[in-house]
């Protein structure tokens, strides 16, 4: 199971990247349509629309539910998290 970095809680819940990516692309929409009366908006809606992409094939995401600490996963980690989800629990 995986742990908070900042604080060791083990409630913690993984982000989806895909929920990141629906979350920067409808950012980038409404900043598309607030570039229309701010034109320097333009470039950060290209961010944010160029951004979102980029987030789904990216590595996976974990925020921690008790101080809010949010991080990036590392390969490794997710690896060992999902051989330990396979594996029979021994009681």
């Amino acid at each position: 199971m995986a742990q908070c970095p900042s604080c060791g809680s083990f409630n913690v819940q993984k982000i989806s990247p895909w929920a990141m990516f629906l979350t920067l692309f409808a950012s980038g929409g409404c900043l598309v349509w607030l570039a229309t009366r701010f034109p320097p908006l333009w470039f950060l809606a290209g961010i944010a629309l160029l951004f979102s992409f980029f987030v789904l094939i990216g590595k996976s995401s974990w925020r921690c539910l008790d101080c809010r600490h949010a991080w990036v996963s590392k390969r490794g980690a997710e690896e060992h998290e999902k051989q330990h989800e396979r594996s029979p629990k021994k009681q």
